[in-house]
């Protein structure tokens, strides 16, 4: 029995092995334009023979294809390989004001030109048609070949089904599966990731498995994304980090989720703007020039900023922080008054040892790296 038990542990090993190398060739391929067996072998510390048989497995799933290029700057000309320029992939990001549609290479590189924003509104049906149309239009321009499109959204999702469970924000979108609806639509396979996860994403183009980080998203509510070890926390069902519904002001202002004096209700960007009882472009504006009241308010809102960070510095122990919110682009010295205010909040060995920094990497950059990351993990899932 001990035999047969041993046998059967070491036969599942080399599929195990060869999973993993061909995520770190990937990683490593994503970060080069140009590359070649021997180099990633070097690179990587993988032998010759296992990366030929690698690149084969990547080659037939048409992730990689030969460059026309050759180095020829030493030796024999060494053959050249790239990721495929053919392949594309789609993002959509529904937000409380805005959606965008954008295409992108294996890179991940957002263009002007590949992408195209329009209001979200508050109807359903009118939402859907919008992107079904906006989509093919600009498929059509590009004259893209699409292979996968990741749908982005906020609030709760059900991890299995991605169904929308609550959206505080958005409740019309409540009990639809935009993923599956966007997939019969347009005919190309889809999946729904959360907004606080690809905002995350964005922040490291290439995470390993030594990435401890949290990222704090003020702007439309508040959301939190975390990193441990390279992996997102996701919770039993799902749902975690959704910081921005914990209770601060009990009996407070009303919260879309239901209950009453929320963080999201004291230190987003939007409670900044209908505190100032202005339209967000004027409410920055307002900011920028030093206006005394809305000095003061944003104030308020970047303490109560602090006390989220705080707190989830206190929990989670993270070595960085990004913070993303659009009082940073035009509130005197930002930065620099959230570290004073999350220090006096904070555990000071925990702070000492943890580096705050805002962000402008959004949730678009990050949903085409997880769209990415899907297509990858699809393509190569099954070989042997």
């Amino acid at each position: 029995m001990t035999l047969n038990k041993k046998k059967k542990n070491n036969s599942g090993q080399p599929r195990m092995v060869r999973q993993v190398n061909l995520q770190t060739v990937t990683r490593q391929m994503r970060r080069m334009e140009l590359f070649s067996k021997i180099d990633l072998a070097r690179e990587l510390g993988i032998s010759t023979t296992t990366m030929t048989k690698l690149f084969a497995q990547l080659e037939d799933t048409k992730l990689i294809e030969r460059s026309p290029v050759e180095d020829t700057s030493f030796g024999r000309p060494k053959i050249l390989y790239q990721l495929s320029p053919t392949l594309q992939v789609a993002a959509i990001v529904i937000d409380l004001q805005d959606t965008i549609i954008c295409f992108s290479d294996l890179q991940g590189t957002i263009k002007p030109e590949n992408q195209v924003k329009f209001p979200t509104g508050n109807n359903v049906d009118d939402l859907f048609s919008t992107i079904e149309r906006e989509f093919k239009k600009l498929k059509q321009k590009l004259e893209a070949p699409c292979n996968v499109v990741g749908v982005c959204l906020p609030g709760l999702i059900e991890k299995e089904t991605g169904q929308c469970m609550l959206n505080p924000n958005l409740h019309w979108l409540e009990g639809m599966r935009p993923a599956a609806h966007i997939s019969r639509t347009l005919g190309i396979p889809a999946f729904v990731m959360h907004e606080e996860t690809a905002l995350s994403r964005a922040q490291l183009r290439t995470p390993d498995a030594s990435s401890n980080y949290i990222t704090m998203d003020f702007s439309a509510g508040v959301g939190m994304s975390v990193v441990v070890n390279g992996e997102h926390l996701s919770g039993g069902s799902g749902y975690a980090g959704e910081i921005g519904h914990i209770i601060m002001q009990p009996g407070g202002r009303p919260c879309g989720c239901g209950n009453r004096g929320c963080l999201e209700t004291l230190a987003s960007d939007r409670a900044f703007y209908n505190e100032l009882q202005m339209t967000p472009e004027e409410s920055l504006e307002a900011l920028a020039t030093r206006n005394p009241r809305a000095t003061k308010i944003a104030g308020h809102v970047l303490e109560w900023q602090a006390t989220g960070i705080a707190a989830a510095i206190n929990i989670f122990n993270p070595d960085r922080v990004f913070v993303y919110s659009q009082l940073a682009d035009a509130y005197p010295y930002y930065i620099e008054d959230m570290r004073l205010a999350v220090e006096k909040r904070t555990i000071s060995l925990m702070y000492e040892n943890c580096r705050i920094r805002t962000t402008h990497e959004g949730k678009q950059t990050g949903a085409l790296l997880l769209t990415i990351d899907h297509l990858i993990s699809t393509a190569t899932g099954n070989i042997d």
